[in-house]
């Protein structure tokens, strides 16, 4: 390992297509932080991971909003 001294603009909104475009694998523990991104050489072997997780993703996002709907419904 070796310490990386540059500096990097923060705050930079990826493109949610952009984003499921790479093979990004998101560790169990603290998958937000922690992650892989694999060479497209290694798509076949990471692809259903990859869309498992999306899959789990979508679901969640779904969760929440429903959430919030029911939410702003109950209070009218």
């Amino acid at each position: 390992a070796s310490v990386d001294m540059h500096e990097y603009k923060t705050g930079i909104k990826v493109d949610k297509k952009d984003l499921r475009k790479l093979l990004l694998v998101f560790d169990d523990f603290l998958g937000q932080w922690n992650y892989s991104i694999y060479q497209e050489s290694q798509r076949k072997s990471v692809q259903g991971i990859v869309d498992k997780q999306w899959k789990k993703i979508d679901a969640e996002e779904k969760a929440i909003k429903d959430k919030k709907k029911k939410s702003l419904k109950n209070k009218k």
